[in-house]
This record gives C-alpha cells, structure tokens and sequence, in this order.
C-alpha cells in the first residue's frame, strides 16, 4: 500500500469491507490495525477512500471506536477520522451531524487523559467548523 494504484486496487478488491469488518472485533489490536491500515489508505488515495469508507459502513464503527477502552484504539480513532474529515465533506457532515457526537467528546475530555483530550478536542473544532452553514454567523466564545 505504498502508491495510489495499489491502493485503488485493494479498494476495488473489497480491502475497506474487510478492515471495516475486523474494526467490529474484540481483538483490541486487530482493531487498532485496521484503523492504521484504513488511516493510510485514506492518506494516499483520499476522497476514494472514504467514499468506500461511507459506503461500507465502517465510518460508524469508527465513530464507536472513539469509546474504545484500549488508548491505542482510540488515538488512531481521532487520527483516522480527522483526516476522513480533511478529505471527505461527507464523512465531515456526517460526524458534524451525527445525534451527540459533541456532547460524548465533550465528556470524553472530562474523562480521558491529556493526550486523549486534546484529540478529542481537536475533532470538536472540526465538528464546531462544519456547522457553520452558509450565511450563518460566527460566533466568538472569547
């Protein structure tokens, strides 16, 4: 998986159906790989990737990974999904829309340690970006 034509070739063989199957396994690792696998496929193929992403559903089995007891798990959650959302207006929309999504990382940040919280952090500026809607007004919180 080091060039877009290889890429595009798993993609087309069924690979982001099989990842988006082993992130639904109780093997913590298995879980943790197929996140790193899926977060380079994404990087080097882009919107391709998470349109294959959507279409399989393995965006909402990230988004329940977010909750993931296992620290690893959940670093390469945030790290996969920001950059679905850099890549992808859908899976952006579709993270920004979906019903308490701001209000679970928001307590995650309570919840979890430093590192967690700042990427959690870092998905609810991305979420709180997409909501602005065209000819609506920013709000300043400071």
């Amino acid at each position: 998986m080091t060039n877009a034509s290889s890429c595009v070739q798993l993609i087309d063989e069924g690979v982001i159906v099989v990842l988006s199957e082993c992130l639904a396994s109780k093997d913590e690792v298995v879980q943790e790989r197929a996140v790193h696998d899926i977060n380079i496929i994404i990087s080097i193929v882009g919107s391709k990737g998470c349109e294959h992403l959507l279409r399989t559903g393995a965006v909402e089995n990230l988004i329940l990974l977010l909750s993931s007891s296992s620290e690893n798990v959940r670093h390469a959650t945030y790290d996969v999904l920001m950059n679905a959302c850099k890549r992808s207006s859908e899976i952006h929309d579709l993270l920004c829309d979906k019903k308490d999504m701001l209000e679970n990382l928001l307590l995650q940040v309570e919840r979890m340690g430093l590192m967690d919280s700042r990427q959690a952090l870092g998905l609810i500026r991305t979420c709180l970006a997409g909501r602005r809607r065209p000819g609506e007004v920013a709000v300043s919180l400071f």
